[in-house]
């Protein structure tokens, strides 16, 4: 199985070049941050589950129906920003559960509310051993760094 994760940086139908980079990759299952606009030739060979400003992308062909999978459900949480930084979602394929996380730590809520995020998600991975979690994302740990893909 192939599996992409990308900040896109806002990507839309404006920057075609960059979904036809992906769609050359023909990857199975793509975890995207700062997403808008997916294009339709994109839109029909993907299922797509989307969050504030994340998107999973499953292959059609897989034959599998991806379902949301919320890892905050039972949250306590004092702040809804936490539900920002995240979209997930389930599926099986062979017999195993797999579950995708696309995080995006977006600059602008505090410190203290993507640590408690951490904190959940960490506690839902460890409650789900018989799972197999992926995540992928952008933490935006660094602020200063500044680094562009040039390819």
């Amino acid at each position: 199985m192939k599996i992409v994760t990308w900040n896109i940086n806002r990507a839309s139908y404006t920057r075609k070049n960059f979904w036809e980079r992906f769609n050359k990759l023909d990857f199975d299952v793509g975890l995207f941050q700062e997403v808008y606009m997916i294009p339709f030739s994109v839109r029909k060979k993907y299922h797509i589950i989307r969050g504030e400003m994340n998107a999973i992308l499953v292959k059609k062909t897989l034959n599998i129906e991806p379902k949301e999978e919320s890892i905050i459900s039972n949250n306590n949480s004092e702040t809804d920003a936490i539900v920002d930084f995240y979209v997930s979602a389930k599926m099986e394929l062979t017999g195993k559960r797999l579950v995708f996380i696309s995080v995006y730590n977006y600059i602008g809520p505090n410190e203290n509310e993507f640590s408690e995020f951490l904190d959940i998600m960490l506690s839902y991975i460890r409650n789900n051993k018989e799972q197999i979690t992926i995540i992928g994302g952008d933490f935006n740990i660094d602020e200063k760094f500044g680094g562009n893909y040039k390819g």
